[in-house]
């Protein structure tokens, strides 16, 4: 059971008593305490009455009480007449979404109602105060009837549905090992449940438990065999983990498989070819990617991924002669790239990539080029 749900076998309940004052109210208060004394309920629950009446005096009532309503399980609440108190800590319950049972007498119903225009959004029960030995049978009726409703609560909170919803709140402040306790617990119970694994994949790969997050990244594709996302997110959990081949392999060409107009996927392929110190194969298989693409845009992009490869490759041999073969290869894929999206020529003047090569006489000139290009 998820720790973030009520669990009916706790052995103590605080109820929580709040009342104005008036005359004849310690009579039905002493009326709830002798209820309490008597009711068994739940098999086990020991009933702790916390009087809001007993805060009064203190100079640290608000802080009290508002520490007494979070922590409590269940409130007594009269509402008889307009009393600041009263009308304070029934709103601090309700925003709390904390159990709680709202007394009004009946000869005071039509003075709360309109002192209280918005009471006919809350249950209340009402009472005779000339018979308030009564009040006795409907707290009973009330109590059975929230524990009915918290029984329903705790069903509703263990499901995969449910505690996926809790595991998005946590992932979204950033808690991710909260998140992943929930979207665990709906992969236990729903074993088959694909949004619960690629959750549980996220919030892995985002406290880098990579191994982990490989696995239930795989556990997704195992559902969903050609889903594209699942592809995706092993993808990069392969490539941060340093798996360079798994991920060319059983990720991005895949997916140029399933989209093969999808830029990025060559670009990844590119890089995990780099990576490996096969930047001769990356040019290669982007230069394949060019072939399948149908708009400019896209090749020109592709073509500067090439130069990006042949640059890298030329920082990283100790040979002059080889180094300046990958330049020149470099500036020859950049100057394609250039020709169909003059783009890229500002891009290069600012990569630091190119650096080693911007000084160069036959590297793209970029000098004056938001004149020469958008001056229109």
């Amino acid at each position: 059971m998820p720790k973030d749900t009520h669990e009916l076998e706790s052995k103590q309940q605080n109820v929580f008593l709040i009342y104005p004052h008036q005359k004849g109210i310690k009579d039905i208060i002493d009326i709830i305490r002798q209820f309490f004394d008597e009711y068994e309920g739940e098999s086990g629950i020991q009933w702790n009455i916390v009087d809001a009446d007993d805060f009064r005096s203190s100079i640290d009532l608000l802080q009290l009480i508002t520490s007494w309503v979070k922590e409590g399980d269940l409130a007594i609440v009269i509402l008889a007449s307009l009393r600041n108190n009263v009308a304070f800590e029934l709103g601090m319950i309700h925003a709390l979404q904390k159990d709680y049972i709202l007394l009004v007498p009946e000869g005071d119903l039509d003075s709360v109602k309109k002192e209280f225009s918005d009471i006919s959004g809350l249950k209340y029960k009402l009472y005779d105060p000339a018979r308030i030995f009564k009040l006795k049978g409907k707290l009973k009726e009330e109590l059975e009837a929230l524990a009915e409703e918290r029984k329903k609560r705790i069903i509703r909170q263990t499901t995969p549905e449910y505690l996926i919803a809790i595991g998005d709140s946590f992932f979204q402040q950033g808690l991710y090992s909260e998140a992943m306790l929930r979207y665990k617990a709906a992969t236990d119970i729903k074993g088959d449940f694909y949004e619960a694994w690629i959750r549980l994949g996220d919030s892995q790969l985002q406290s880098y438990d990579l191994d982990a997050a490989e696995t239930s990244f795989r556990k997704a594709l195992d559902l969903r065999p050609q889903d594209i996302v699942a592809y995706e997110k092993l993808g990069q959990v392969l490539l941060d983990s340093g798996q360079y081949e798994k991920a060319i392999r059983e990720s991005f060409e895949p997916l140029t498989s399933f989209r093969p107009k999808v830029t990025t996927y060559y670009y990844k392929i590119a890089n995990a070819f780099c990576e490996l110190g096969f930047p001769e194969k990356a040019v290669e298989r982007l230069h394949k990617g060019i072939k399948r693409m149908g708009q400019v845009a896209e090749r020109a992009a592709l073509y500067y991924d090439c130069a990006w490869c042949c640059i890298w490759k030329s920082k990283r041999v100790t040979d002059a002669t080889e180094s300046e073969q990958w330049i020149q290869r470099a500036l020859a894929e950049l100057k394609k790239s250039i020709e169909l999206d003059p783009k890229y020529e500002q891009w290069a003047a600012t990569d630091q990539d190119f650096d080693s090569a911007r000084s160069r006489s036959d590297f793209p000139n970029t000098k004056n080029f938001g004149e020469r290009r958008f001056s229109n």
